[in-house]
């Protein structure tokens, strides 16, 4: 069975929920959530 990680679901979820915007304070604990964002393409940072 393939695996997903938890950043990436998260994502996911959020894009099936219908955000299209997230606010935060980058940091590199929260870099790998941004790296998820990114490479689905759909959810925007400010």
């Amino acid at each position: 069975m393939a695996r997903m990680r938890t950043v990436d679901a998260a994502v996911l979820i959020l894009a099936k929920e219908g955000a299209s915007q997230a606010f935060g304070l980058p940091g590199a604990a929260i870099n790998p959530f941004y790296s998820a964002m990114r490479a689905h393409g759909g959810i925007k940072h400010v």
